[in-house]
């Protein structure tokens, strides 16, 4: 709940503030929520993981392949079943600074999300509930968190809500045994959203295509877990 009414007041102070215009400055609001139950209850109080070596290594691999796969899928079945087409942004001579820019940006929402859906709430849940449940469970809040989306239509939030349910599954899958840890989440999180970027540019908002990725994204998650 408070990170929820974090994300509004965010929300609104980028809606009047010109500075903020085009930043998603509520993407933050999920670690600001964990750095104020932190420092009013100091039995919530979790460390975060970053430790690296070598399955960490392999499992962030892994959490970068995967949504550039099933995204590149989505994208391609969802442009299909709407008669459109799949189309690349257009990368012209002296647009690596945008490019950067872009990924920066994605990096700074990923960290703020992550460090509260993955880092904190997951691991709470898991100490009472199944890695699948407190999954479906962090997926449900990620999902429905994005309110900015409810104006696309019921059709868009029950597509998205779909994927952030399956993506969280699999994620919570690919950290099992690394005591949860970030750098995955991060850089999964961070390449699910350059997956939207890439192949969902002209589609993203359509109820229809976002019905679809939600399919896609579910028959993997079906299908990990069937491994």
């Amino acid at each position: 709940m408070l990170t929820w009414l974090i994300a509004l007041g965010l929300t609104i102070i980028q809606k009047n503030v010109a500075a903020f215009k085009d930043i998603g400055v509520a993407a933050v609001s999920p670690v600001l929520a964990v750095i104020c139950v932190s420092s009013v209850i100091a039995k919530a109080r979790m460390p975060l993981n970053v430790a690296f070596d070598r399955i960490v290594l392999f499992r962030t691999v892994v959490g970068l392949a995967l949504p550039l796969g099933l995204s590149a899928l989505a994208g391609w079945l969802g442009a299909q079943a709407v008669g459109s087409q799949m189309t690349w942004p257009k990368v012209s001579n002296g647009s690596t600074g945008g490019v950067l820019a872009t990924l920066g940006i994605l990096l700074i929402g990923a960290i703020g999300e992550e460090v509260g859906w993955r880092g904190y709430l997951q691991p709470v849940l898991e100490t009472r509930l199944s890695l699948v449940l407190a999954s479906t469970m962090v997926g449900l809040a990620w999902g429905l968190w994005h309110f900015g989306y409810y104006t696309h239509g019921a059709l868009f939030v029950i597509g998205f809500t779909l994927f952030t349910v399956a993506s969280s599954i699999i994620l919570g899958i690919v950290m099992q045994g690394t005591g949860h840890n970030l750098l995955i989440a991060v850089v999964f999180h961070v390449f699910v959203n350059v997956g939207f970027v890439l192949f969902f540019k002209e589609t993203f908002s359509d109820g229809r295509v976002m019905l679809v990725n939600g399919g896609v994204w579910l028959a993997a998650a079906l299908l990990t877990l069937g491994l």
